[in-house]
C-alpha cells in the first residue's frame, strides 16, 4: 500500500493577519524621531522609556509595540519593565491618557506632619472642576526635600513650602512646554554658581571661555604621587565608611573588587529614596566638583573602566545640570590626559587595562554615563539598581554572587553613594588624622544629617558622628519648632525604626543604635512630637513599605500589605504583628523586607500607651491611590 506524505505546513489554516500586535506607522515614525540615532541596546530600554514618557505624557501600546520592534526586543519585555517603574505612565488599548499635567503630592513622614494630606484635598477641590481633565493631583512617595514640607511636584518641577497658590503657579496655560510634554516652568540650577567657600577643595568653572574644573588629588592619583595602596590606606586609616546606609568600610570595599579579574565597573547610587533622606540632593547642589572629583579617584583606584551615576528621577534639575558638568569633566579628561584614550575608543574595551596613566599598553580614561531612574525606592537596593542600569526591572538578585565578583553585565561592581565619594578628596587632602579627629562619644569621623519634622530650622547638617539628638537639635537645628516637645524621632528614615525621647541622648552612628532595635542608615532624622503619634508614622511607612515592594518574594509581598491591613485595626494585633514581622526578616530576600518591620515593633515597644483603647486613622487601601505610584 503506497503511504502519502503530507507536509504538516500544508494543513494549517493561512493567515489573513500577522499574530499580535503591529506596528503603526505613526507608531513607528514617532519612535524613529524620539531615538534618532541613539544606541538600540537593551541596557538603554529605561532611557528610551523616558524619552516617550517625557514627549507625550504617558507610553501607549502602540508606542510599546514600536519601540520593542526598535530595539529588537519582545513587546512583553517592553511592558514588563515600563509597568514596573512609577513614573511610567502605561496606557493599554481603550484607555484614556492620563490627564495633560500631573500634579504629585508627597506624602511621606514630614510631608505628612505639615499637612500634606490638607493640601491634596485642597489640590483635587480647586482642579476637580476642571471639565476637560487636564489637571491630575495624586500621592506621590518621598521626593527628597523634606527640609521644605509639604512639597508637591508639577509635571518635573519640584514645589517647596507648597500652597494651592504656588501650585497653581506653576502650572502653565499652554498644554505644550519648551523641550518636552510638561508645561511647568523649570528651574534650572546653576551649574556655574560658586560653592560655599567651607565645602569647596577646588575651584568649580565659571563658565567663561575654556574654564575647566581642577582635580589636584586625582591628579596626584593619575600621574603616580599618590599609589593606589597609599589610598586605599588612608581610607581605611580614617574608617570611612559608606554612608548610604550598610556602613561597610571604603578600603576594604576597594580591595575586595580589585581582587577580581576582568574589566571592572564603578557604580554610583544617587537613587536616594529613603524617605527623609536628600544629603546626597545637598552635596551635588552646594558642591559637585568634589563629588566628580571622588567619582574619578574611585574608578582610577578599582580601575574601572565604566562608570554610571543612576541618579533618582525626582531630582529633574540636577540631571540637567550634572549632564553638563559631565561634559566638563570629560573635556577635562581629554585635555590633561591627550595620550589616554576614552574606554570606548579602544579596540578591545573590555581587557584589563590601568587607568588612566598606569604601564603597560596606552592608557584610557573609563566611559562615565548618567543614568536616569524611574522612581523605585527599590533601586537603591545596589542589586536593583544594577539590574535596572541594564534596562530591566529593578528586582533584588540572590546571593552570592556579590556585585563586587559579578555586578553590572557579569563584572566585578563597585558600588558607592554619592556622599562617600564626596568625602574621599577631602581625606586624602588633609589625611586619616583629621577625618578620625571628628567625633563624639568615641565615634569617629564626621555624618550629614538629613534633619527634618518638628525642629525651628531643618536641613543637611554636617556633625560630629555620635553626636546625640538632643545635641542636634540644640546646636544645630535651633532647638524644636516653636510650641513642640521632642516626643520622638526616626534615626534612620523609614527603615530605621521610631525611638522615644528618652533615647534622644544616645550617640547617633553606625553600631549605636542596634541594641535599641534601631540604626542610623543614611541618617535620614525625622523629628516628631507631641502633636503627633508614633502609630499614625508606623502606618504611613509600612504603607510605603507595601506600596514600594517589588513583589519578588512573598514575604515582603504578602507580609508589608498584611501588615498594613492590621495596622489599620483600631486594636493592633501585636502578636500577630510581631511573629508577621519575623517572618519577613527572616525570609525576605533584601533589605527593604528585612528592614520594613523596624518602625511597627519599635512603634509597640516604646510607644505602648497609643494602643490602649485608640482608633486608628481613616486611611485608604491604597497609599498612593494607583499603580504608576505604588
Amino acid at each position: 500500500m503506497d503511504i502519502q506524505t503530507i507536509p504538516v505546513s500544508s494543513l494549517r489554516k493561512s493567515r489573513s493577519s500577522l499574530k499580535g500586535r503591529q506596528v503603526t506607522t505613526q507608531a513607528r515614525a514617532d519612535i524613529s524621531t524620539l531615538l534618532g540615532d541613539a544606541p538600540l541596546t537593551r541596557t538603554m530600554l529605561i532611557e528610551h522609556l523616558h524619552k516617550i514618557q517625557d514627549a507625550f505624557g504617558h507610553i501607549s501600546a502602540a508606542h510599546v509595540a514600536a519601540l520593542a520592534e526598535a530595539m529588537r526586543l519582545s513587546q512583553v519585555e517592553v511592558y514588563e519593565v515600563a509597568t514596573f517603574y512609577h513614573h511610567f505612565d502605561v496606557v493599554r488599548d481603550g484607555e484614556a491618557p492620563p490627564a495633560k499635567t500631573t500634579i504629585r503630592v508627597c506624602d511621606s513622614v514630614a510631608c505628612m506632619m505639615a499637612g500634606a494630606e490638607k493640601l491634596k484635598n485642597s489640590l483635587q477641590s480647586t482642579f476637580g472642576a476642571d471639565s476637560a481633565g487636564s489637571v491630575r493631583v495624586i500621592s506621590a512617595p518621598c521626593v527628597g526635600a523634606c527640609d521644605h514640607a509639604p512639597v508637591a511636584v508639577v509635571g518635573q518641577t519640584q514645589v517647596k513650602s507648597a500652597t494651592v497658590e504656588k501650585v497653581s503657579a506653576e502650572i502653565s496655560p499652554s498644554p505644550r512646554g519648551e523641550g518636552g510634554f510638561f508645561s511647568q516652568k523649570v528651574d534650572v540650577l546653576d551649574v556655574d554658581t560658586p560653592s560655599p567657600p567651607h565645602l569647596r577643595t577646588s575651584p568649580p568653572p565659571r563658565g567663561e571661555g575654556d574654564a575647566l574644573p581642577e582635580f589636584p588629588m586625582f591628579q596626584n592619583c593619575a600621574e603616580g604621587t599618590l599609589r593606589v595602596e597609599n589610598v586605599i590606606a588612608t581610607l581605611s586609616d580614617a574608617n570611612l565608611r559608606g554612608l548610604g546606609g550598610a556602613g561597610f568600610p571604603a578600603g576594604k570595599k576597594w580591595q575586595i573588587v580589585r581582587g577580581f579579574a576582568g574589566a571592572r565597573v564603578l557604580v554610583v547610587n544617587a537613587d536616594e529614596g529613603e524617605p527623609g533622606t536628600f544629603k546626597d540632593r545637598h552635596y551635588l547642589e552646594t558642591n559637585p566638583w568634589q563629588f566628580w572629583e571622588g567619582v574619578l579617584i574611585a574608578a582610577w583606584a578599582v580601575e574601572a573602566h565604566d562608570v554610571y551615576v543612576y541618579l533618582r528621577d525626582e531630582y529633574h534639575d540636577l540631571r540637567r545640570a550634572m549632564t553638563a558638568q559631565l561634559e566638563l569633566v570629560n573635556t577635562y579628561l581629554r585635555r590633561r590626559f591627550p595620550s589616554a584614550l576614552p574606554n570606548g575608543e579602544r579596540e578591545n574595551p573590555l581587557t584589563p587595562n590601568p587607568l588612566p596613566m598606569g604601564e603597560g599598553e596606552t592608557p584610557v580614561f573609563p566611559n562615565i554615563e548618567l543614568r536616569r531612574g524611574a522612581g523605585a525606592y527599590i533601586c537603591g537596593e545596589e542589586s536593583a539598581l544594577i539590574e535596572s542600569i541594564e534596562g530591566k526591572r529593578g528586582l533584588p538578585r540572590l546571593r552570592p554572587p556579590y556585585i563586587a565578583e559579578r555586578g553590572v553585565f557579569g563584572r566585578p561592581t563597585l558600588a558607592h553613594n554619592v556622599e562617600t565619594l564626596y568625602w574621599i578628596p577631602e581625606i586624602l587632602a588633609k589625611g586619616a588624622v583629621w577625618w578620625a579627629s571628628h567625633g563624639r562619644n568615641d565615634r569617629v569621623g564626621l555624618r550629614s544629617f538629613s534633619v527634618s519634622g518638628r525642629v525651628k530650622n531643618p536641613g543637611v547638617k554636617l556633625a560630629p558622628a555620635g553626636i546625640s539628638l538632643n545635641e542636634l537639635i540644640g546646636e544645630f537645628c535651633g532647638g524644636m519648632a516653636d510650641g513642640h516637645t521632642l516626643y520622638g524621632y526616626l534615626p534612620g528614615g523609614a527603615s530605621g525604626g521610631i525611638l522615644p525621647a528618652s533615647l534622644a541622648d544616645v550617640p547617633l552612628d553606625f553600631d549605636t543604635l542596634q541594641p535599641h532595635g534601631a540604626f542610623i542608615g543614611s541618617a535620614a532624622i525625622v523629628v516628631f512630637s507631641q502633636a503627633d503619634k508614633a502609630r499614625d508614622i508606623a502606618l504611613n511607612l509600612m504603607q510605603f513599605f507595601a506600596d514600594e515592594s517589588c513583589g519578588q518574594c512573598t514575604p515582603c509581598r504578602a507580609g508589608t500589605e498584611k501588615a498594613v491591613t492590621l495596622m489599620q485595626r483600631d486594636t493592633w494585633d501585636e502578636k500577630t504583628l510581631t511573629e508577621l514581622s519575623q517572618t519577613m526578616m527572616d525570609a525576605s530576600i533584601c533589605g527593604l523586607g528585612q528592614a520594613a518591620p523596624n518602625p511597627v515593633l519599635t512603634a509597640m515597644k516604646y510607644f505602648p500607651q497609643e494602643f490602649a483603647a485608640q482608633s486608628a486613622p481613616k486611611v485608604q487601601s491604597s497609599k498612593h491611590g494607583e499603580k504608576s505610584e505604588k
